[in-house]
């Protein structure tokens, strides 16, 4: 198994959103245009991590 690091440009991002165990990362370019992460694909453990993570990096939209 390898592993490697990888950094990513937060700047990409806008806001994120979290509706129905669903994260939406919202990106900075086009009209509502997303990455979705969703509770049930990833797992328990790393959508609490993700959350985290991303809590830090980038300002949540409250809806």
């Amino acid at each position: 198994m390898s592993f490697y690091q990888r950094k990513h440009n937060w700047d990409a991002f806008k806001s994120y959103r979290i509706i129905e165990d669903n994260i939406f990362l919202d990106l900075n370019v086009g009209n509502q245009l997303s990455c979705v992460l969703g509770n049930e694909e990833i797992g328990e453990d790393s959508y609490v991590k993700i959350i985290m993570l991303i809590d830090d990096k980038i300002k949540r939209t409250r809806l």
